[in-house]
């Protein structure tokens, strides 16, 4: 619901919502520079996520290797996200980026339905098939990117609660939501696995 920012490049003035023509900056594409509210959105270099989106699942493993079942399923306290349920949220959300990344190379101007990732349950799965899964999923993902056209990167989908987009902002979204939650991933490990 917040409305995109827009700072003139020859004023200085900031606007929430595109300006008037009436105003000194005017609806110019060359004076105002557009400022998306969801900062996952902000571009990267199409090698940068890609560099980004490999390099997640290795560093993940890192992480958790070691830990035991009883530790991957113990919340840090009432109402938070163990390991295993961070696990499954990156790998529901992996299998969203999947689904949307091959849609927009396939269909033009795809519709994306905003989806609640967080409200998935699991399945039953134990940890190591969670990150299986999630892993697989990125696998197919690198590979479908690894062969996209320069000019690819910049096909549309609209998605319904962020308007259009292009294929490199979806992959920048994800991978910056995947970063996003490494502080707390870090966070869950030392509460149920304290240093000694």
């Amino acid at each position: 619901e917040i409305p995109h920012a827009y700072v003139s490049r020859s004023t200085g003035e900031i606007f929430l919502g595109k300006p008037s023509g009436q105003t000194e900056a005017g609806d110019d594409p060359l004076v105002l520079r557009e400022f998306l509210p969801i900062y996952y959105f902000d571009g990267m270099k199409p090698a940068e996520v890609i560099q980004a989106l490999r390099t997640y699942p290795g560093t993940i493993m890192s992480m958790i290797e070691g830990l035991s079942e009883e530790q991957l399923n113990r919340a840090p306290a009432e109402g938070e996200w163990s390991v295993r349920e961070l696990l499954w949220h990156f790998a529901m959300a992996q299998k969203v980026l999947e689904d949307r990344v091959e849609q927009m190379l396939t269909a033009d101007n795809v519709t994306l339905k905003g989806l609640a990732v967080w409200s998935i349950k699991s399945e039953g799965l134990s940890t190591e098939q969670i990150f299986d899964l999630y892993r697989a999923s990125r696998e197919s993902v690198l590979d479908m990117l690894g062969s996209v056209a320069p000019g690819d990167w910049w096909r549309t989908a609209w998605h319904d609660e962020f308007g259009q987009i292009t294929l490199l902002q979806q992959t920048c979204y994800f991978a910056r939501h995947e970063r996003s939650h490494l502080a707390q991933l870090v966070s869950t490990i030392e509460a149920v696995n304290p240093p000694t």
